[in-house]
């Protein structure tokens, strides 16, 4: 419940900051969120990960 919740506000916050719609705004702090995740996995793949 709290992960959505702040799901929720950052997507408010980006609809304010870009005049995007709720859906459109969604999609792009969805997909951001996705990209460093891959991000962080393909970092410890390579051994840069936690010490």
């Amino acid at each position: 419940m709290t992960e959505h919740k702040h799901l929720k506000r950052r997507v408010r916050d980006r609809m304010a900051r870009t005049g995007e719609s709720y859906t459109t705004a969604l999609r792009h702090v969805t997909a951001r969120a996705a990209h460093h995740h891959e991000s962080a996995l393909l970092r410890d793949v390579l051994g840069g990960g936690h010490s």
